[in-house]
């Protein structure tokens, strides 16, 4: 579990990946992404939209956001 602005490095092999997001009832469907020896992979889970947004409470797949920031060599 990763609370609100902290940070979680997790060591993976290199090869493609998917990471998945959930909060609660809602979360997002997984985002697959690959890494080559020596990559670090970045990774950014946010709300997907703002408070007046409300629409958001009703769905379980898009009140998350996850992107994949980026993919480079340490």
């Amino acid at each position: 579990m990763i609370k609100a602005g902290e940070r979680q490095a997790i060591d993976v092999h290199p090869g493609t990946h998917s990471l998945q997001a959930h909060i609660d009832w809602s979360g997002r469907p997984a985002l697959a992404f690959s890494v080559l020896p020596g990559d670090t992979a970045w990774l950014e889970v946010e709300p997907a939209g703002n408070a007046l947004q409300f629409w958001q409470a009703f769905t379980r797949t898009r009140y998350l956001r996850l992107t994949l920031q980026r993919v480079g060599t340490t």
